[in-house]
């Protein structure tokens, strides 16, 4: 007895203008340079949190948070 395999592949419509909407809130969380400097931190020292990123960039905690370039 032959069993039949069904494979429903669901395709994704996604238009031009909300795929460039995408692109331009990534570019935008890249397009600031205390964000730049937080991923150079990162990038260099792996994990780190707020507490530890604090005195390297000379802001406070609460402030630092906003900028966290995970959040976008």
């Amino acid at each position: 007895m032959k069993e039949e395999l069904n494979l429903n592949i669901e395709i994704q419509d996604v238009s031009l203008d909300q795929m460039f909407e995408q692109y331009e809130q990534k570019f935008k969380a890249l397009a600031d340079k205390i964000r730049l400097q937080i991923m150079n931190l990162l990038t260099q020292n792996g994990s780190m949190c707020v507490c530890d990123l604090s005195p390297f960039m000379n802001m406070a905690q609460s402030k630092l948070s906003l900028k966290d370039p995970v959040r976008y």
